[in-house]
């Protein structure tokens, strides 16, 4: 049998320090709001050694700065972030009315490299300057203008996407961990050291394999995306070390199989792909979701309409009601709920108004039980 696992590329200590709506991009599996799937994830890896060979069919991508006797260079992209551009982010994070809390790149390592390398993350600011346009999953080293004449020690000076802030930005957006300062998301580990850690601490194998995945924090190049207005070009990756650090690419399959065995369990090969995870706020606050601005009885009638109900894939919307994102809708999400209603309305609003309307017969069960609560709490 094969677990379709739901997968969310935030963990639990993010998403705990963070109020707002979640959405996930990752290849295959993120369903549109207007029907279909996400396929917007650009990625692809520019090798010297085969200067001229477009990589794009590749399911993984290696980083190495010494491969076939001379470096590669990385890059991905997602594109079509906003719902206009047919993404999953509202068009109110760009124009401001809503608030864009937080973003998270995550990815699956299958190939850790040398305790002390740096791997950059460098935010690509421009079109490139030899073809004048976008990089591509077809561009390859020589189309992107990459040296191709060794110096004297037999080793290319320029790579493809020049990170020098003429093609991407000087300074790194993230630089993967080193051992010291983080003892899992690091140099010397891949995702699957990673999950076999976290399982031996006892943490369930979904809980775990969510975990696994590295993070890295998106946030101000979203930002400068989506509500600055850049131009989204993705990031280049580079490693400084001969030691190749390798991930999994939109396009993996796993060969063709479709599902892939993680410590024992088969799971869907399209679930370790990368993914894009972007949190935001409307200025009703949490309880708004229904995104109208305000947090009233019509966003209580739609966390009713989805209750009992269990999410399957990564969050499309946030409008579910899945307000503590545990991946279904239940009496925390309730509890939650009423919670804000009452700072947005005030001390007792929504008792008030519970008192004030007869419920329908799919919330006499909540409402219920939220009176059993009500009277445990009272009676101690």
């Amino acid at each position: 049998m094969i677990r379709r696992l739901a997968l969310i590329a935030i963990g639990c200590s993010a998403t705990s320090a963070v109020h707002g709506q979640a959405v996930t991009f990752r290849d295959g599996v993120s369903e549109l709001p207007g029907g279909g799937i996400y396929d917007g994830t650009i990625d692809t890896e520019f090798r010297a050694a085969n200067p001229t060979t477009e990589q794009s069919a590749n399911e993984g991508i290696s980083i190495d700065d010494f491969d076939g006797g001379f470096q590669t260079q990385g890059a991905i992209r997602f594109e079509n972030l906003l719902v206009s551009q047919g993404g999953l982010v509202p068009d109110q994070v760009a124009s401001g009315q809503f608030e864009l809390v937080f973003a998270e790149l995550s990815l699956w390592v299958t190939s850790n490299t040398d305790s002390n390398a740096v791997i950059n993350f460098n935010r690509i600011v421009s079109v490139d300057s030899t073809s004048g346009d976008f990089w591509q999953e077809d561009d390859t080293w020589a189309s992107l203008g990459g040296d191709l004449i060794p110096d004297q020690g037999g080793f290319l000076d320029g790579d493809p996407i020049k990170e020098d802030g003429t093609e991407a930005a000087a300074t790194p957006d993230f630089v993967v961990a080193t051992p010291d300062i983080d003892p899992l998301n690091n140099t010397s580990n891949d995702s699957s050291d990673v999950l076999g850690e976290l399982l031996a601490s006892g943490l369930p194998f979904q809980d775990a394999i969510a975990q696994s995945f590295y993070r890295f924090d998106a946030t101000a190049a979203v930002t400068d995306w989506l509500v600055n207005g850049a131009p989204n070009f993705g990031w280049s990756i580079n490693n400084n070390t001969g030691n190749g650090w390798d991930f999994l690419t939109s396009d993996f399959t796993n060969g063709g199989e479709g599902t892939v065995d993680v410590n024992g369990e088969l799971i869907d090969a399209t679930l370790l792909r990368p993914a894009l995870t972007v949190i935001f706020a409307s200025p009703g606050g949490r309880g708004d979701l229904d995104f109208d601005g305000d947090v009233d009885l019509d966003d209580y009638q739609t966390l009713l309409d989805n209750l009992a109900i269990e999410l399957d894939g990564p969050i499309s919307t946030g409008s579910t009601g899945d307000l503590d994102f545990d991946r279904d809708v239940d009496l925390n999400d309730f509890a939650i709920f009423k919670n804000e209603y009452d700072i947005v309305n005030g001390t007792g609003a929504f008792a008030y108004a519970m008192a004030a309307i007869v419920p329908e017969p799919s919330s006499l069960f909540l409402l219920s039980c939220c009176g059993l609560i009500g009277g445990a709490w009272r009676r101690r």
